[in-house]
């Protein structure tokens, strides 16, 4: 019985890390066709996939192996297109990164009709990580 409930546990988190991955992937292609680089989609979609999670830059540049810099700028574009927020703790000398709640209406007006192309042409992959979503939401993985 012990060892059904562990593979059951390593199934799970291979779904949700195979979920994180398809997010990530749409996120960038989805940032590629509007100018930006892979890594704004993956910064982007980190903050999707935790939006009550406030994310500091050093561990933005931990999780992906880069210069502040090249996550400094990411995030200052991020914020340029309203998909996040930043904002400091009082006493804190570091910026804290969140989702911004209408992000995603942001990120679609941001070029309209480009987005509605795009989003029929994305509609089918749309259901599927929605479907997966909810699938992992009922398994209690995020």
């Amino acid at each position: 019985m012990a060892k059904h409930l562990e593979t059951s546990q390593t199934e799970k988190n291979t779904n949700s890390t195979k979920f994180k991955e398809e997010i990530s992937n749409f996120f960038e292609d989805l940032m590629y066709e509007y100018g930006g680089s892979p890594l704004l989609g993956r910064i982007y979609s980190i903050c999707v996939i935790e939006p009550e999670k406030n994310f500091l830059q050093k561990d933005l540049q931990n999780e992906f192996k880069v210069n502040p810099s090249t996550i400094s700028r990411n995030l200052k574009e991020l914020e340029s297109w309203n998909l996040i927020n930043k904002r400091r703790e009082p006493g804190s000398r570091e910026w804290q990164y969140q989702l911004n709640d209408t992000s995603f209406l942001e990120l679609f007006l941001h070029n309209f009709e480009d987005s509605r192309s795009k989003l029929r042409d994305k509609q089918e992959e749309l259901a599927r990580i929605k479907e997966h979503w909810i699938e992992l939401e009922d398994e209690k993985l995020f």
